[in-house]
């Protein structure tokens, strides 16, 4: 019996304890009416998600982490690269080491008791290398960007994306993680 329930709708939290069948049982001054009963069931693995869910490959090894809304009590992770590729895997992390040659799917599907489920997360390859550090300062940043908007729906030989001009699809293959100004280099 759940007291004070009385709105059209109901929105519950519960634990694994507390699941199981229920009905709903509404009284009024012209009777009673009892719903048809309703299993409510929990799924520990709602909410699960790669992060980052797309990475570009840059000077630094790409590392995926996958984790969901719920504590887990013995996940089970198998991650898969399409194409093939080497993974380096930990529990929920996976490293791409050596780089692949080509943009690249990542699924984990990840096991808790009778429940499963996929996620994905995409690696980004450009078509043509020489990009890491556009303008060659050491730094991936913001500043590549602002070096190859000159150059925005130009013709472009070697672009990143493969299509022969600069468009939004280039930008998609440059990481901007570094600080602006790109500090001196050694």
């Amino acid at each position: 019996m759940l007291d004070g329930a009385v709105n059209g709708s109901l929105q519950l939290t519960v634990t694994e304890a507390e699941t199981g069948v229920y009905r709903c049982e509404v009284t009024g001054p012209r009777g009673t009416f009892v719903s048809t009963p309703t299993e409510i069931t929990l799924d520990t693995l709602t909410g699960m998600r790669v992060t980052p869910r797309v990475q570009t490959l840059g000077d630094t090894v790409p590392t995926f982490t996958v984790a969901g809304t719920c504590s887990l009590q013995n996940p089970q992770y198998e991650w898969t690269a399409f194409p093939a590729t080497t993974l380096n895997e930990s529990g929920n992390q996976v490293s791409v080491d050596p780089p692949p040659q080509e943009t690249t799917r990542l699924d984990v599907t990840v096991t808790e008791g009778a429940d499963q489920v996929t996620v994905s997360a995409w690696l980004l390859v450009a078509a043509h290398p020489g990009f890491d550090d556009f303008n060659g300062d050491g730094c991936q940043n913001v500043q590549d960007l602002r070096d190859l908007a000159p150059f925005w729906r130009q013709a472009f030989e070697g672009d990143l994306s493969g299509d022969g001009r600069i468009d939004v699809l280039d930008l998609l293959y440059l990481q901007v993680v570094d600080p602006v100004p790109c500090p001196p280099q050694p």
